[in-house]
């Protein structure tokens, strides 16, 4: 196959792969991240980076070794600086050291009020992405509740 062949075949192939990853708006004209922040919703809402210790309040956390120090903590917050309201990990002390099972899965996502919720057992990997308003629930050996956090 000669040499500019394989380049035009190549380039048929990329080319309706990148114009599939470029930025396509709705009918409505708001992108999905424009209507995310219009929305201005508590659960997706972090707390803002620490700039300066004049920002910082004294009611605040210290920040968590190995963790951006960066990080405004409020009282009550995980060390990535998230309420446990914001994903409704704050509604369900009840349910500590409770079997996960199919039951308690659905009590749980009523509780809640939403479905962004990851069990996670031990030895899951458990991807890096933060958000602030999926409730992560941490299972023990025994498949029981160990501990609810927002990240």
């Amino acid at each position: 196959m000669p040499s500019y062949t394989y380049k035009i075949t190549v380039a048929a192939i990329l080319l309706p792969l990148t114009a599939a990853c470029t930025s396509q708006v709705p009918a409505d004209g708001i992108k999905t991240n424009e209507k995310t922040a219009a929305a201005d919703d508590v659960h997706t809402q972090l707390p803002a980076p620490v700039t300066s210790p004049q920002e910082r309040k004294d009611t605040d956390l210290a920040p968590c070794p190995g963790i951006n120090g960066d990080i405004r903590r409020p009282a009550g917050s995980n060390c990535l600086g998230i309420l446990p309201e914001q994903c409704g990990a704050d509604k369900l002390t009840a349910y500590k050291n409770k079997v996960a099972d199919a039951a308690v899965r659905a009590e749980v996502g009523k509780i809640v009020g939403h479905d962004e919720i990851r069990w996670i057992n031990p030895g899951d990997a458990v991807i890096q992405d933060l958000r602030p308003d999926r409730l992560n629930m941490e299972l023990d050996d025994q498949g029981r509740i160990e501990k609810s956090d927002c990240y």
